[in-house]
C-alpha cells in the first residue's frame, strides 16, 4: 500500500486495544470556511513565488508561509527546475526480494517500486508537470492528492481522501513515441516518453475531473486535477483518539505517487531515470519548491530483522473466517481490531462508521467522492482483501483456488495482452501492533510465481523451513512459500483490475463488491461473499480457501495429488461451520413421537439450537441411525457431530456408502463424551453418510448438528473464463455504438436474461433505473456514463462515451 504507515499503525493499535473511541462530529468545520482558509494560504505562497521570480524575495521560504502540519520535510526553498537533479526530489523504495533479516515496515508489496515526491507543496492555481519514460514493468500509475473540497480530510497523508489517478494505458505518449502498456504495443519500444499535467484547484474533485475521478478511474488524456495543500480535519489539531496520535497541525502538503508493479528483469528502477517534475504559475513561469526530507527518506527505508513469534491463539478468529476487503485504512484497522477482540456487532459497526466519518469525512452513505471505495495512499486500480492467520510450529498452511489470467510480462512478453487482471499477489505481513516495524512484509508470492494446473487451480503451501513437507514441490504442482519466523501474519491479496481489458466477473472491485455488501462495518454487510472460508461466495474459486494441516498429514498425501485431495480444515467451535451438506435430504430410524420439532432435518438446518431426537429407547444399547444423502458421489474430507450433552451416543460408527445398502465404517468409538466430535483429513468417496449409534447415556439420542465437508473439488474442473476482460464480454453483452453521438442500443444473447438497466453519471450518481427490454435504446447527452445491467443477481457494468 504505502511506506508511511508504521508509526500510525502502531499508535492506532495501542489506542484501540481496549475499545473503539468516541467519534469526532462531522463536519469538523464548514467546508466553505476550509476552502476560504486554503485560498488564503495558497495566495500568500503564490505572491511570495512571484516575488522570487521577480528577483525580490530570497529562495528560502519563510516558515510562516508553510502549512503548519508538515512533519516529513523542513527548509522549503524555491529553485529553478533546470538546475534541479530529479533524484533530489523523489523518495523511493525499490522492489526487492524479502529477506527476513532485513525487513521494511508499512505494508509494501515487495514486487513494487514506489516513488513519492518528497516536498509535495505548490499553491492552487499552479500546474504540476511530470515528464518521463514509461517504465519497463507490468503496471504503472501516477496519483496526486485530489482538489480540496473542504468536505474530506486527509490526516498525515494516510487516512482520508483517495488520490486522483492516471493509469498507464490511458496516458498518451509524446509524438513519435509508444505507450507500451496498450494492447498489442511493443513493450520494448525505445521511444517511450510521456508528459502529464495536473491543474491544482480548490473545488469538488468529481466535478472538476469531468469523469476521471470515478470508478473505474479511467479517462483519456494526460491532464488531471489535484491539490497540494490539504486540511487534516480534527485529528490534525487534536490528534486521533483523544490525542494519542499526533496532532501536528490543521494543514499539510499533498502527495504525488508513482508505482511500478513487477519490474521487468532484475532492475527495480525499471530501466528508466527518475521523471522530471516542475510547477508552473498561471502566467506560465516555471519554478519548483524543494525541501529537506532526508529524515523521512531514511526512516521509511530503515530495515530490521523480523521477530520470531509473539502470539497466543485468538478465540475470536475462527478458521471459517475468509477474507475482508479494505474500504479505507482507518476503517480497515477499526474493523480488524474489533474482529480480533470479538466486538464486531451492529452497534460497534455503527461506531466504526462514525469514527471514520469524523476523522476523514468518508462514508458509504455520503455523496461522491466521499463514498468512493478507493482511499488515501492506495493504488486506485487495486482491490485489497486480507485475513489474519496463525501458523504453529509443525503446521503447514495451504491455499487452494484458481488464479486469474494476467499478462506474463516478466517472462519476456513482447507485447501487452488483455487478461482477467493486470497483477495479482498475496503478501504476508507482521500485524503485531507492538512490533517496532508493524506492517512489515514477511513473505510474498505473485502471479507468475504460482504453479497452476490445466484449469488454473493452484496449491500454495506455507511453512517454516524446518517444516517444509517433502512433497510440497513443483513436481506435485505445489508452490512452496517460507512462512518466516513470525507466528501470526495478516495476508493481503491484491487484485489490480483495469476495466475493461484487465477485469472479469469475479474481480473484487467496486462494481462487484461495493461498500454496501462488502464492508465489515456496513449495516447490510453480506458475510457470504468473501468473508467465509469457502468457494461458494461471489468470487467462487478465485477466492483462496485456507487449509491448515500438520506436516505429516500433508506428506501423507504422497505424490501426484491435486487440489481436491487437500482436506478441509474443520472448526471445533460451538457453532455450525461452513457445512457443505447443509439442507441435503436427511432421514433417521425414528424421531420423538413423530414430532417435527425433533425431526431429522433439525440436525442439518443451520440452527445450533435445534436438534434431532430419536424415539425413547427401551434400553441404552438400542441401535438408531441418522443418514444424509449428498446427492452424488462426493470426496469427503471431514465430518463434525455436535451432540446434546445429556443424550449423546457413547458408542457409534460413522459410515459411508454409494448405494445406502453397503456401508463402510470410517470411524468407530466406544468413548463418546458428548462434545464436538471431529473426524477430518479423510480421503473417502461416497454419496451417503450415516451415524450408526449403539449406546447412549440415558434412553435417547440427541444430535444438534451433523456437518459434512468436501475438499476443494468444486474448482477442479471449473471451466476457465476465456474472455479477456469483464463479464459483459464473457456473455457477449454489447452496447453500440460506443462512442455514440447520442443514442445507444443493446445486444444481449438469448441465454442472458437481464432484468434492470441502471445509468450512472461519471460522478457515480444514479440517473436512470428502468426495466430491460430487447428493443431498449437510450438517448443521452454528451458525457461519460456507466451502464449497469442486472444479470443473475449481479450488476454488470460498461463504460459509454457520448460525444456531441
Amino acid at each position: 500500500m504505502d511506506f508511511k504507515l508504521s508509526v500510525l499503525l502502531f499508535v492506532l493499535s495501542l489506542a484501540l486495544h481496549s475499545c473503539i473511541p468516541e467519534p469526532d462530529p462531522y463536519p469538523f468545520k464548514a467546508p466553505a470556511i476550509i476552502r476560504a482558509e486554503a485560498q488564503i494560504i495558497s495566495d500568500r505562497l503564490t505572491t511570495y513565488i512571484e516575488g522570487w521570480l521577480d528577483g525580490v524575495n530570497p529562495a528560502m521560504i519563510p516558515d510562516s508561509l508553510i502549512p503548519n502540519g508538515i512533519i516529513d520535510a523542513v527548509n522549503f526553498e524555491l529553485i529553478h527546475p533546470d538546475s534541479m537533479p530529479s533524484e533530489d526530489v523523489w523518495a523511493w523504495r525499490y522492489a526487492q526480494s524479502i529477506n527476513t533479516d532485513s525487513i521494511y515496515s508499512g505494508l509494501p508489496d515487495p514486487n513494487v517500486t514506489y516513488l513519492l515526491l518528497g516536498p509535495s507543496l505548490a499553491p492552487y492555481g499552479s500546474k504540476v508537470h511530470i515528464e518521463g519514460e514509461f517504465p519497463h514493468c507490468r503496471f504503472f500509475s501516477v496519483q496526486i492528492t485530489p482538489p480540496l473540497s473542504g468536505e474530506e480530510y486527509t490526516y498525515n497523508k494516510v487516512f482520508g481522501s483517495a488520490e486522483v489517478s492516471i493509469v498507464d494505458v490511458d496516458i498518451d505518449p509524446l509524438p513519435g513515441h509508444i505507450n507500451p502498456f496498450r494492447i498489442g504495443a511493443d513493450r520494448g519500444a525505445i521511444h517511450r516518453s510521456y508528459h502529464l499535467t495536473f491543474d491544482l484547484e480548490i473545488g469538488d474533485p468529481v466535478a472538476l475531473s469531468s469523469g476521471n475521478f470515478a470508478p473505474p478511474y479511467r479517462y483519456p488524456g494526460n491532464t488531471r486535477f489535484g491539490g497540494l495543500i490539504h486540511h487534516q480535519g480534527p485529528w490534525g489539531i487534536d490528534g486521533g483518539f483523544a490525542g494519542i496520535t499526533p496532532g501536528n497541525g490543521e494543514w499539510n502538503t499533498g502527495a504525488i505517487w508513482l508505482r511500478y508493479y513487477a519490474p521487468d528483469g532484475e532492475d527495480p528502477t525499471t530501466g528508466i531515470d527518475f521523471p522530471k517534475i516542475w510547477y508552473e504559475l498561471a502566467d506560465g513561469r516555471r519554478y519548483f519548491i524543494r525541501a529537506n526530507f532526508q529524515e523521512f527518506f531514511s526512516r521509511v527505508n530503515r530495515t530490521i530483522p523480523a521477530q520470531e513469534s509473539y502470539t497466543n491463539p485468538n478465540p475470536n478468529i475462527s478458521v471459517d473466517v475468509g477474507w475482508a476487503k479494505s474500504y479505507g485504512i482507518l476503517m480497515n484497522i477499526l474493523g480488524g481490531v474489533s474482529l480480533a477482540n470479538g466486538w464486531l456487532h451492529p452497534d460497534t459497526s455503527a461506531k466504526i462508521r462514525a469514527v471514520d466519518l469524523g476523522a476523514t469525512g468518508r462514508s458509504q452513505f455520503a455523496p461522491p467522492p466521499r463514498n468512493y471505495e478507493a482511499h488515501a495512499t492506495i493504488n486506485n486500480y487495486a482491490s485489497y482483501t486480507g485475513k489474519s492467520i496463525r501458523l504453529d510450529t509443525g503446521e503447514v498452511l495451504v491455499l487452494t483456488g484458481k488464479l486469474p489470467t494476467f499478462p506474463n510480462t516478466r517472462n519476456g512478453l513482447s507485447a501487452m495482452e488483455a487478461a482477467q487482471c493486470r497483477y495479482w499477489s498475496i503478501v504476508g505481513y507482521d500485524n503485531d501492533p507492538f512490533f517496532e516495524a508493524p506492517g512489515s512484509a514477511i513473505n510474498s508470492i505473485m502471479d507468475d510465481e504460482v504453479l497452476i494446473d490445466e484449469y488454473r487451480n493452484f496449491m500454495i503451501c506455507y511453512s517454516r523451513t524446518e517444516d517444509w513437507p517433502m512433497n510440497a514441490s513443483p513436481e506435485n504442482g505445489v508452490s512452496w512459500v517460507s512462512w518466516g519466523p513470525t507466528m501470526e501474519l495478516g495476508l493481503i491479496m491484491r487484485y489490480v483490475n483495469i476495466a475493461d481489458d484487465w477485469e472479469f466477473e469475479y474481480s473484487p472491485n467496486t462494481f462487484h463488491l461495493p461498500w454496501s455488501t462488502g464492508n465489515l462495518a456496513s449495516p447490510t454487510f453480506d458475510s457470504t461473499l468473501i468473508f467465509q472460508n469457502w468457494h461458494k461466495g461471489f468470487m467462487n474459486c478465485y477466492l483462496p480457501r485456507v487449509h491448515i494441516m500438520k506436516k505429516a498429514q500433508f506428506e501423507a498425501l504422497g505424490n501426484s495429488f491435486q487440489v481436491d485431495d487437500i482436506p478441509i480444515l474443520v472448526h471445533d467451535g460451538q457453532y455450525i461451520g461452513l457445512n457443505d451438506a447443509l439442507d441435503v435430504p436427511i432421514i433417521a430410524s425414528s424421531f420423538t413421537d413423530d414430532d417435527t420439532t425433533f425431526a431429522p432435518l433439525k440436525a442439518n438446518d443451520n440452527n445450533f439450537d435445534s436438534y434431532w431426537a430419536s424415539q425413547t429407547l427401551s434400553t441404552p444399547e438400542q441401535t438408531e441411525w441418522i443418514q444424509l444423502d449428498l446427492g452424488a458421489e462426493r470426496k469427503i474430507s471431514g465430518v463434525k457431530l455436535s451432540w446434546n450433552f445429556l443424550a449423546h451416543a457413547t458408542a457409534y460408527d460413522l459410515q459411508y456408502s454409494s448405494d445406502a445398502t453397503n456401508w463402510t465404517s470410517f470411524f468407530t468409538t466406544q468413548n463418546g463424551n458428548g462434545q464436538n466430535d471431529i473426524v477430518d483429513h479423510l480421503a473417502i468417496t461416497g454419496r451417503y453418510v450415516r451415524v450408526l449409534m449403539h449406546r447412549c447415556i440415558l434412553f435417547q439420542y440427541q444430535l444438534r448438528n451433523i456437518e459434512v465437508y468436501y475438499p476443494a473439488s468444486e474448482c477442479l474442473n471449473m471451466p476457465i473464463i476465456t474472455s479477456q476482460s469483464s463479464t459483459q464480454q464473457a456473455i457477449d453483452f454489447v452496447i453500440f455504438p460506443n462512442p455514440s453521438s447520442g443514442t445507444i442500443h443493446f445486444k444481449v444473447p438469448l441465454s442472458v436474461n437481464p432484468r434492470q438497466v441502471q445509468v450512472f453519471s461519471s460522478n457515480g450518481s444514479l440517473l436512470m433505473n428502468t426495466a430491460f427490454e430487447p428493443s431498449l435504446q437510450l438517448s443521452l447527452p454528451s458525457g461519460i456514463y456507466f451502464i449497469a445491467l442486472e444479470v443473475e443477481g449481479r450488476m454488470v457494468v460498461k463504460r459509454v462515451i457520448i460525444t456531441e
